[in-house]
Order: C-alpha cells, then sequence, then structure tokens
C-alpha cells in the first residue's frame, strides 16, 4: 500500500484530500459542539514516527493537543525533521521526538519520559538507537486534545491498518498502547493472527519487549 503522507501539502489546511470529507464534517458535527474534540489541521499531522522496517511497533491512538504545539510552527528545523518522517527520508534520529533538536517540543518529553528507561538499559548512544529501532503508528493521524470514536472512519486510517500488519506480518514486537486496536487489528495476546512468529503485547504487559531486539 502506497505511503498516503508522502510529499504531503506545504501550507494549512494540513489535511489529506482523501480525509476532507470527513475532517469538515467531524469538525462541523463534533468539533463544534466539544473543542477537545476538534481536529486540529493548522498543525502538520503525525500518522507515525520513525522507520517502517524496525523490530519494534509500538499502537498508539492519536497526536494531541498542547497550545505549546503552535509555538513550533516557525520552527524549520522540527518541521522539516516532521516532514522527513512523512516522506521516510534519511535523518539522524528517524524518530524525530527524540531527537535532542526538537527538545523543545510537547512530544519530545512525552516520548522520552516513557521510553528514558529503555534508553538508559540500550547503554552507549541509547537514545539514538531507539530512535532506529522503534516506529509508532497512530490511528488517526490528526492531532486533537482528545479522541472521538468517529476518527476511526478517516480513510487515511487504512495505513495505520497496513503498517501494523506489516509489523505483525515480518516478526516485529508490537505493542498495543491503547486498547483501541484490539477491534481493529486481527492478533490476539501472545499470538497474532497475522503473521507466524510477531509478538503482540497488550497494554499491560509492555515489559515483554527485549532489549536485544533494539540493536
Amino acid at each position: 500500500m502506497q505511503n498516503p503522507w508522502e510529499h504531503f501539502r506545504q501550507t494549512p489546511h494540513f489535511v489529506l484530500d482523501m480525509d476532507k470529507p470527513f475532517t469538515a464534517w467531524h469538525d462541523q458535527n463534533k468539533g463544534q459542539f466539544d473543542p477537545a474534540k476538534r481536529i486540529h489541521l493548522e498543525l502538520l499531522p503525525e500518522p507515525f514516527l520513525g522507520r517502517h522496517e524496525v523490530p519494534v511497533t509500538l499502537l498508539n491512538l492519536n497526536p494531541g493537543f498542547s497550545p505549546d504545539d503552535q509555538a513550533l510552527l516557525p520552527d524549520a528545523d522540527f518541521v522539516a525533521s516532521l516532514r522527513k518522517n512523512l516522506d521516510q527520508a534519511t535523518q539522524p534520529y528517524p524518530f524525530y521526538l527524540l531527537d535532542p533538536r526538537n527538545s523543545g517540543s510537547p512530544g519530545y518529553h512525552w516520548w522520552h519520559r516513557r521510553l528514558r528507561q529503555l534508553i538508559h538499559d540500550v547503554g552507549d548512544d541509547g537514545q539514538r538507537i531507539v530512535a532506529y529501532s522503534i516506529l509508532c503508528v497512530e490511528l488517526f493521524g490528526y492531532h486533537s486534545q482528545k479522541w472521538d470514536d468517529n476518527f476511526l472512519k478517516a480513510p487515511s486510517g487504512q495505513y495505520a491498518l497496513h503498517l501494523a500488519e506489516q509489523a505483525l506480518n515480518r516478526g516485529a514486537i508490537v505493542v498495543a498502547m491503547r486498547r483501541k486496536w484490539f477491534g481493529c487489528v486481527s492478533f490476539e495476546l501472545g499470538r497474532p493472527l497475522v503473521g507466524p512468529t510477531a509478538t503482540a503485547t497488550s497494554p499491560a504487559a509492555p515489559t515483554q519487549m527485549k532489549h536485544t531486539q533494539m540493536v
């Protein structure tokens, strides 16, 4: 399946053509009544973080929203790293929210807190190694303060499911960070139904990740 986010548009409204009808419907019928569920199309989407062919894949819901995100819009280096991620272009930290140059972003602090122990356990150059070894796939690629189940109707979500199934097929360690994924992808705890050797872990059991598979 072709990456629909490649060569993404350069100016706001930041939305894929395939998603325009959905986002317009959602904000008219949901977002205007609950601002926390409004889709923030003034921000570049973050449908995935990291290289696609990696040993560990994390399955998350969607990028959150903080007013501090808007302060990054003029940051040319941050926007460049985000766009390289969408295009799957080479960069020093493919999981760009672990790039020290992006330490001013809310996303950097969110991920660094959650991966700090793993980075420490990997050892020398741990942050860069982890950034080369982890992919996070968002079920809905656009920013919002709160999740809404209607986000599952966005056409671009099919690519998220494709990335998750690819990870299972190649035998990656797959960590479902949010239970919503269990209704979207064909795998069961401990043994996926797609792919013979992959390992799926529930949100309650992320410790099954082996550091030896990170390098």
